[in-house]
């Protein structure tokens, strides 16, 4: 089960003091997260940016992982994230669009991916995001109003629903069979 958030200064959730390299990386969490850098994208192509998510660890320890997230209309169902992880290649994970807006409001997901909102008293309203593969497992955490604004942005090129092409209307049906 996910624990909440390292609270603000350096001590674990129990009362646990953190080791010292630990406790850097939760004074980093404690301290205001990063913005959102969004690329300035045209309407009809990629939207993208990259958000400082946060790996939590089984033993209070945090990490902080930039991570990309992507979005194309040439793909309209999918969203990308790439965890810049420091090793020489990302892990990249594609799932639905859908599902990602769905964790933003309530539990979503089974299996390999799941995500739910929650809450942090420093930072307000966080998305969780539990990834399991064969290679491991991680629970992710983001602002959810940062997560919000990029996911709003894929809806200015592609709205819900809007992924498949619109069917031919009986006009351009009459139009086509005539030839």
């Amino acid at each position: 089960m996910p624990r909440d958030p390292l609270p603000q200064g350096t001590a674990a959730p129990h009362g646990t003091a953190l080791p010292a390299d630990v406790a850097a990386d939760a004074d980093h969490a404690a301290a205001p997260r990063p913005r959102t850098t969004h690329e300035p994208e045209p309407q009809t192509g990629p939207v993208a940016c990259v958000l400082t998510l946060y790996m939590l660890f089984d033993d209070d320890r945090i990490a902080a992982v930039p991570t990309r997230f992507s979005y194309d209309a040439d793909e309209p169902f999918a969203v990308r994230l790439a965890f810049h992880t420091g090793e020489y290649d990302e892990a990249e994970w594609v799932f639905a669009r859908e599902l990602l807006a769905d964790g933003l409001r309530g539990p979503s997901g089974e299996g390999d991916i799941r995500l739910w909102p929650s809450h942090c008293p420093q930072h307000g309203g966080v998305l969780r995001i539990a990834l399991d593969s064969p290679h491991g497992s991680a629970v992710l955490e983001a602002v959810a109003a940062e997560v919000a604004q990029w996911l709003e942005g894929t809806h200015a090129v592609v709205p819900p629903g809007g992924e498949l092409s619109p069917l031919p209307t009986d006009e351009e049906l009459a139009r086509l069979a005539a030839g």
